[in-house]
C-alpha cells in the first residue's frame, strides 16, 4: 500500500522533491525480509527512480511497532515532517511505519499532512 495517494501524489509529483526514510526493524528474525539493509537499499532505488533528492535524514527505529513511544526515532521523523524538513517520508513497507493502516493514515494525514508525504517504498 502506498500512502503517497493520501496526497494524490503520483510518480510525475516526486521528482526534485526532498526525501528522507524511516527504517523499523522490530526482531532480529525479521532481517531477511525487513532488514535494515534490506529498507535502506529500497529507499534509496525508490528515490532515485523518482528523481529524489537526498537529505541525507535517516530514521531508526529497532524496536516493536506496538509502543510508539519507545520509537524515538519515529517521534524525531513527525517533529521534523512538521518543520518541513523533508517532501516525502520513504518507508519499505506501511508495516514497518506503522502496526495497521489505520495507524498509518492517522500518522500520514496528522504530521505528514503538514505538507510531507509518505510513500512505501518496495521496487519490485
Amino acid at each position: 500500500m502506498s500512502l503517497a495517494r493520501t496526497v494524490d501524489l503520483r510518480a510525475d509529483d516526486l521528482k526534485g522533491k526532498t526525501w528522507a526514510g524511516y527504517i523499523r526493524e522490530s526482531t532480529r528474525g525479521q532481517a531477511d525480509r525487513y532488514g535494515p539493509q534490506i529498507q535502506r537499499a529500497e529507499q534509496a532505488t525508490f528515490a532515485e527512480r523518482h528523481g529524489l533528492r537526498p537529505t541525507r535524514r535517516e530514521y531508526v527505529d529497532l524496536v516493536s511497532g506496538k509502543d510508539t513511544l519507545r520509537r524515538t526515532d519515529f517521534a524525531r521523523m513527525l517533529a521534523d515532517a512538521e518543520t518541513g524538513a523533508f517532501e516525502v517520508l520513504l518507508c519499505y513497507d506501511t508495516s514497518r511505519f506503522a502496526r495497521n493502516v489505520a495507524d498509518a493514515w492517522t500518522y500520514a494525514r496528522s504530521s505528514l499532512g503538514a505538507g510531507s508525504s509518505s510513500s512505501s517504498a518496495p521496487t519490485g
